[in-house]
């Protein structure tokens, strides 16, 4: 059995993070959820390992999302980057 997916969640506010998490799982996605929300703790999760996914809020008190984005971009070369609408 293939072990479940890793998202990796750069958000400020856990209640939204939950919410993602719950509605993941309420949608049969069982997936390892990490939420992280300043430059230390992005760069403790790179370094521990891959991550399928990486979900971002665009605005983080005290981080620039231009500056979190090249910051990814930077650490995960060979994934692609993409800016969702709201």
């Amino acid at each position: 059995m293939a072990p479940p997916p890793r998202f990796l969640n750069i958000e400020d506010r856990p209640a939204d993070f939950l919410l993602l998490e719950h509605h993941l799982r309420q949608h049969g996605l069982d997936a390892e959820c990490r939420r992280v929300d300043s430059y230390e703790k992005l760069d403790a999760a790179l370094d521990g390992g891959h991550w399928d996914l990486v979900i971002s809020d665009f605005s983080l008190p005290g981080a620039a999302f231009q500056q979190m984005l090249a910051r990814l971009k930077e650490r995960l070369r060979a994934r692609p980057a993409r800016r969702l609408p709201r």
